[in-house]
């Protein structure tokens, strides 16, 4: 009865509907017990090697891990203690070169000051154990949320954190992705529970480290969350202004003037997964090198951007539904988010855990939302995200190899299949987008306050 009562209204599904007869999946018993065991005893392995690799490792020294990005915010620490240009190696590095350097907005240089308040051997491997505890804590936020009770979803959790590769990938590299994923599953918990502050506090915190989270404020305006969008703006604001008092309106100036043009060119890189980066190699343009922007690569991107956000506008209505509905979504304006960025490296989609929890999360709940589209979508999406992606990055052993590669009739075709985890990310989108437009089934309202 808690599932169909909410905020006062009953909704009881229509006489004969395939949701009021055959609503949920009840497998045999002992098939659940053995599935069980089987989860459990995965689990139990991939947090022992994820110990293993990730804690004892780094305590003995002899932790692999290339950790690239978090050397550019230990730089930036040291350069807000010595006080020197947050932003001299990302603008005078040479061209024609992988992006190196501190981008991130002047706010995030000063939160991430603490790093160089220790010797730098001793915060990578805190910053090591932190990303990773952010992802734990994000994913089982996830489970939780979206996924069905009877689940494991502990066990799910910890198979998740240590052997997605987009998010170990972030664990190798030392990065910042399992911050914003930690912050988007506080706010999914914010949706889901309708605290419309806290929603507009979480999303403007992730928006202030790094652009792309401000996308969601699609599902501020579409819900009508009008406090939300004020404490989004003003928490944006404080961000802008804490950067400002703490290193003065010529670092901001640099940042929006010599930083942000440079992140938001056109690049084709194999390993960007946005719509920009898919059409840049669908048109063969700056995936080897940088090249100047191209006006129809813009229109067709913005084209496609445009569609999907039309799709998901009329998605998502102005009242709250159920909690998978609302969930998934929550996860189709994630997926707007990873698309909608000029650059979406494939270590940004660790935040795909959302995604698929609630595509899982939704069909489980009710056989009604089990359309074909969506079943195969979020299929594709979990092989090419979670198989397909790694294996194309682990196979890109050298630039030698792809610059001569580049030279044969092989490479076209390659591009495009490098393009496959954002294309089945736009085809997720496209597919719940569309079934979220259509109700699960009629419902009968009793308006709160009546009598019954």
């Amino acid at each position: 009865m808690a599932d169909v009562i909410e905020r006062g209204q009953l909704s009881l599904p229509a006489t004969g509907s395939p949701a009021g007869i055959h609503g949920r999946f009840h497998p045999d018993p002992r098939a659940r017990a053995l599935g069980l065991v089987l989860v459990r005893a995965a689990a139990i392995a991939s947090v022992i090697a994820g110990v293993l690799t990730f804690v004892v490792a780094p305590i003995r020294g002899t932790f692999t891990g290339e950790f690239e990005d978090f050397g550019a915010y230990l730089a930036a620490a040291h350069s807000v203690v010595n006080h020197t240009d947050l932003y001299a190696q990302f603008i005078h590095q040479p061209p024609n070169v992988a992006l190196s350097g501190f981008d991130y907005p002047p706010v995030v240089a000063f939160l991430v000051q603490p790093l160089a308040w220790v010797p730098a051997n001793a915060a990578a491997t805190l910053w090591l154990w932190m990303t990773i505890a952010c992802t734990a804590a994000a994913t089982s936020i996830a489970a939780f949320a979206l996924l069905p009770q009877r689940w494991p979803r502990v066990e799910i959790s910890a198979l998740v954190t240590f052997l997605f590769s987009a998010a170990t990938y972030n664990y190798w590299h030392g990065q910042m992705n399992p911050v914003i994923f930690l912050l988007l599953a506080f706010a999914l918990h914010a949706w889901l529970h309708e605290h419309q502050t806290r929603f507009g506090i979480l999303i403007g915190i992730a928006a202030s480290i790094k652009l792309a989270p401000i996308v969601l404020v699609v599902l501020i305006v579409r819900r009508r969350w009008w406090r939300a969008g004020a404490a989004c703006a003003v928490t944006v604001a404080a961000g802008l202004a804490l950067g400002v008092a703490a290193f003065g309106g010529a670092t901001l100036h640099e940042y929006v003037t010599r930083v942000l043009p440079v992140l938001s060119a056109q690049d084709g890189w194999l390993y960007n997964q946005s719509v920009s980066g898919v059409v840049s190699r669908l048109f063969g343009h700056a995936v080897l090198v940088p090249q100047p922007g191209s006006v129809l690569i813009s229109l067709v991107t913005y084209a496609v951007l445009a569609a999907m956000l039309g799709l998901l506008f009329f998605a998502i209505g102005p009242a709250a539904r159920n909690r998978q509905v609302s969930g998934a979504e929550f996860a189709a304006g994630t997926l707007l988010m990873l698309l909608a960025s000029t650059i979406t490296w494939y270590a940004h989609y660790v935040t795909a855990i959302i995604v698929v929890f609630a595509a899982v999360g939704l069909m489980a709940s009710d056989r009604a939302w089990r359309s074909r589209a969506v079943i195969a979508s979020t299929a594709a999406f979990v092989v090419a995200v979670g198989l397909l992606a790694p294996l194309l990055i682990a196979s890109v052993t050298s630039e030698a190899e792809l610059v001569a590669l580049s030279h044969t009739s092989w490479w076209w075709p390659l591009t495009l299949v490098t393009s496959l985890p954002a294309i089945c990310a736009g085809v997720m989108l496209v597919a719940l987008s569309t079934r979220l437009r259509q109700p699960r089934a009629p419902i009968f309202t009793i308006p709160q306050g009546s009598s019954r």
